[in-house]
């Protein structure tokens, strides 16, 4: 049995006769931690690493196409908790464009406990998740947009661990419940 482990950049060049059932970790391109950790069977022990490689990239594709085209809104932080990922249902929610990389926790303009007391930003539901991590799922929170309209949700911050279980981040489903409110 092989032991050897390889960190595989877009300029990795391995042996055509690497075999998958080797310990394989993926750095570099960000799309394809996410099919990675959405625990998706991408690999048999037979493939060898081109096979691997272009399922990965094929698998990540897809992936980052569903989440950025759902009707759910989504973001991801790194385990500092700066965003690095959301979707465009995300964006319409928020009524703004975070800046990834340098919004931290939450891309919404501001943020209130559901009695409408302002909520500082690093005791929102995703900064208690990377900070204690642990999901703080089913929250209540209300966000105002830049237009000061605002927007009642549930969210559903959980945090997100590599495969020797590190905490590396954590994505959040925001629910719209304003209708309900109303």
């Amino acid at each position: 049995k092989r032991t050897r482990e390889y960190r595989i950049t877009s300029t990795t060049t391995l042996p055509k006769d690497t075999l998958a059932s080797e310990k394989i970790s993926i750095i570099g391109k960000e799309a394809l931690r996410y099919s990675v950790y959405l625990g998706v069977k991408l690999i048999t022990k037979s493939d060898t690493m081109t096979e691997v490689l272009n399922n990965l990239t094929n698998t990540a594709q897809y992936f980052v196409e569903l989440f950025y085209t759902s009707p759910i809104a989504i973001y991801t932080c790194d385990q500092n908790g700066y965003i690095n990922f959301y979707n465009k249902s995300a964006t319409v929610l928020w009524g703004r464009i975070p800046e990834v990389g340098k919004d931290l926790w939450c891309g919404s303009w501001k943020i209130y406990y559901p009695d409408g007391k302002p909520m500082a930003l690093d005791e929102c539901p995703m900064a208690l998740t990377l900070k204690q991590g642990k999901a703080y799922e089913g929250r209540e929170i209300v966000i105002e947009r830049p237009d000061h309209s605002f927007r009642y949700l549930l969210v559903y911050p959980r945090p997100l661990f590599d495969s020797e279980n590190n905490m590396i981040g954590a994505h959040n489903t925001l629910v719209d419940i304003s209708e309900q409110k109303s």
